[in-house]
């Protein structure tokens, strides 16, 4: 089970979720899962990533609003680390798992996030339909992710699924990046290269040539 963000008070939809946000269940993100990639299969990915990257952009654009009350003082003098945290936290607390980010090569514009009890992925592992387990099935989140960070850094930022629990690694990883880095990133993974391989080739170039 998980819950969403609260709706803002000047945009309450119709279904008039509460206050402490709309829950779903894990077989609910499963059954969205296969009705999107039944009615649009060509699009299914992009579709749940779109869906992800606005959730993410409008919880960050209330997030950015709230932080002086939140953290006692504009974003920009909080170290980056609590104030994503503090910005997840209402995600850990509704169901959608632990993530913790990595910042040590965003001088390469490289920011590695780990989440731990996904639960696209844990939907995905009771899903009968088997080939479904060896995908990178959290695209709710590589959306997320990527639109609250472009949110927060107001610039443009894509994301990528590294690596996923439902196909089987310790926990999901995530990178959020340039376009030019993700898609290659994203070639790489399909081409079978490890999370920790991709990031590495990512890094290496950009520090050899400094």
């Amino acid at each position: 089970m998980a819950t969403t963000a609260p709706p803002p008070e000047s945009a309450a939809p119709p279904f008039a979720a509460s206050r402490e946000g709309l829950r779903v269940s894990d077989d609910f993100l499963g059954a969205l899962h296969q009705s999107i990639q039944r009615q649009t299969p060509d699009a299914a990915e992009r579709l749940l990533c779109e869906i992800g990257r606005r959730w993410g952009a409008a919880d960050m654009q209330v997030f950015i609003a709230r932080a002086p009350q939140l953290l006692g003082g504009p974003p920009g003098s909080v170290h980056i680390g609590v104030l994503l945290q503090t910005w997840w936290g209402p995600r850990t607390a509704g169901g959608w798992g632990a993530a913790s980010f990595d910042f040590s090569r965003a001088a390469q514009r490289l920011l590695v996030v780990e989440l731990r009890n996904s639960a696209e992925a844990r939907a995905a592992a009771a899903n009968p339909q088997r080939e479904l387990r060896s995908q990178h099935v959290c695209r709710l989140y590589t959306g997320y992710f990527s639109g609250g960070l472009s949110g927060l850094a107001k610039r443009d930022l894509a994301g990528v699924e590294l690596q996923c629990h439902a196909a089987g690694a310790d926990a999901c990883q995530f990178l959020v990046s340039t376009s030019a880095n993700v898609q290659q990133a994203r070639q790489w993974r399909d081409a079978g290269e490890s999370a920790m391989a991709i990031v590495r080739k990512l890094t290496e170039p950009q520090e050899a040539a400094r």
